[in-house]
């Protein structure tokens, strides 16, 4: 029997490792403290993030982050982007060529490259890269609630690898060959889906939730198709299925972050509450200065910059936005 490693521990990660487990593969899962391995070693949990559920038991768990990578035939990464230099540590086990699927959903903040897929290429060893995206709250897949997905590769053998691995009847996952859309998609959804909790925190109404989801897929678009993704993408499951479903549910970080900042909680309360990373928090940092580099429109994810980072008023980025000079939609 195969093992696929999975790098990470948190709610996503290891729903992505019982899916698998679930299809008939041995699982190893790094995690970064020795209690959470005990707990599924011992107990078949993970208790932190899924208080009732019952793990595979072939899902199990390690410190080693060695172990991890250089017993495994291909390779999940789950760990939030902030963390990207565990990719460094990776590389010193890494088989090369072994195929390896990121989950992370942001920018990272390093003078090689923004683009965390990039930075996996420049560190690991030809390896074979894939990237997932799509319409994914962790807590309905793992209580067994239909959804889909994409995994993205360049190449179709690597897409399809775990496409295998991962699809259920419950989880249905697409392959596609645009891991730059995939990717961005995925990242840039995150920002729009503050301004969506932050709209929602002022109450303003479902006209004007949808003029924002609309307009900020319009500059998913604009950014992804800069850097060579595919519009048909930003109409799939990476683009607009998970804009839809992470602006609009009180299960999304970074719509609860958006929410609680406009009803004038402070940041750092909000991240405690939540115990997790929301990625659009870092990313829209670097979603801001690439849009300023390049001279990409990008008002929706500027405004939220403004508000998440510079403590602007979250009425004023709205009246911003609608006062902006009259235009063509397109």
């Amino acid at each position: 029997m195969r093992q696929i490693g999975v790098i990470g521990c948190g709610s996503w990660p290891i729903t992505i490792a019982n899916l698998i487990a679930k299809n008939g593969f041995n699982v190893l899962v790094w995690c970064h403290r020795s209690e959470i391995a005990d707990d599924i070693n011992l107990n078949s949990s993970q208790s932190k993030v899924f208080p009732e559920l019952v793990l595979a038991d072939n899902v199990r768990a390690s410190t080693k982050l060695e172990d991890v990578v250089s017993l495994s035939d291909g390779l999940i990464y789950g760990v939030p982007s902030l963390y990207f230099k565990y990719i460094e540590q990776i590389s010193s086990f890494y088989k090369a060529e072994t195929p390896f699927l990121v989950l992370s959903k942001g920018l990272i903040n390093c003078k090689e490259t923004p683009f965390f897929s990039e930075y996996v290429k420049l560190h690991l060893n030809k390896v074979n890269l894939a990237v997932l995206s799509g319409p994914n709250l962790a807590s309905e897949i793992i209580n067994e609630l239909p959804a889909a997905t994409v995994v993205a590769a360049e190449d179709n053998k690597t897409s399809m690898f775990f496409q295998e691995k991962i699809h259920s009847n419950r989880f249905r996952v697409y392959n596609s060959n645009d891991l730059v859309g995939v990717e961005l998609a995925g990242i840039l959804k995150n920002i729009i889906a503050i301004a969506a909790g932050a709209l929602d925190g002022l109450e303003l109404g479902m006209n004007a939730k949808a003029a924002l989801v609309t307009r900020g897929l319009a500059e998913i678009i604009r950014f992804c198709t800069f850097f060579k993704g595919k519009v048909n993408t930003m109409y799939g499951l990476a683009g607009i299925g998970d804009l839809l479903v992470t602006s609009s549910s009180k299960n999304s970080r970074n719509w609860n972050v958006g929410y609680f900042l406009a009803k004038g909680d402070k940041l750092d309360l909000i991240l405690d509450r939540l115990g997790a990373v929301a990625e659009g928090i870092y990313t829209v940092k670097i979603v801001y200065q690439l849009s300023k580099k390049y001279n990409i429109d990008m008002p929706i994810c500027n405004g939220v910059f403004e508000f998440v980072h510079n403590g602007a008023p979250a009425e004023k980025i709205y009246n911003d936005l609608m006062n902006r000079q009259m235009k063509n939609e397109n």
